[in-house]
């Protein structure tokens, strides 16, 4: 039954849209958990007072995973309520029906990636190849097949390179030698807010080469700075 689902398009939802994401055995599909919280961020911007939250999971016989289940409110009232499958090979991007009742002239541009959603991407990517290098050991988070895709799919939706993982282990090496006792995930925040700041990201023709090369200055001049403060 899942194969069914798995082969569904963008274009072959156009004649049943009115029905996805209102029904357990008929979810919404997404890629990851960072791309579903993307999906909702970009509905809410479709009208002031428009909300929601994660219920939390449910089970489906027709999925091998979990389904999330999300409850939308508009101003206040209950609107209604949504069913995200996280786990899909793409992500399946339209605006529901009553969400688009709500503004009718919105297209399906409101989904694309903007800097805070990029942020939640990375948030993920730095968490996983943390996860598959072995840094911050925990025994619960083990490398995974699962993950390995989960990786690839976070990575292919926000356009960044293979050396991203470079960057961010030869970072994380840093820290840890200048601050050994420093956390999984308060440098995971550290990565993440350097990363988008905008002195790095002040024209819209930097490449991300040079981005990363901006980002690596800055931490190597906080580093210096650091040292030169426990020196004094």
């Amino acid at each position: 039954m899942f194969n069914l689902f798995s082969k569904k398009t963008n274009e072959s939802n156009s004649n049943n849209e009115s029905q996805i994401g209102f029904d357990l055995d008929n979810p919404i599909l997404m890629s990851s958990i960072p791309a579903s919280y993307v999906f909702l961020d970009s509905l809410c911007s479709l009208i002031k007072g428009l909300e929601y939250k994660r219920i939390g999971p449910v089970n489906s016989n027709n999925f091998p995973q979990v389904i999330d289940k999300y409850s939308f409110t508009l101003n206040g009232s209950s609107f209604c309520e949504l069913y995200i499958y996280p786990y899909h090979s793409e992500n399946v991007n339209f605006i529901p029906a009553p969400f688009k009742d709500l503004n009718p002239d919105a297209s399906d541009e409101i989904f694309n990636l903007r800097d805070g959603h990029k942020a939640r991407y990375l948030l993920a990517i730095v968490n996983l190849i943390l996860i598959k290098n072995n840094k911050f050991e925990n025994s619960i988070e083990t490398w995974t097949s699962e993950r390995q895709v989960e990786l690839q799919n976070l990575m292919t939706d926000v356009g960044y390179e293979d050396e991203l993982e470079k960057l961010i282990l030869d970072e994380v090496s840093n820290i840890i030698a200048n601050t050994p006792d420093i956390q999984k995930m308060d440098f995971i925040q550290l990565f993440v807010n350097r990363f988008h700041n905008k002195n790095y990201h002040n024209s819209r023709h930097n490449t991300f080469k040079i981005a990363m090369l901006k980002y690596q200055k800055h931490i190597t001049q906080l580093l210096s700075q650091s040292t030169g403060s426990k020196r004094g």
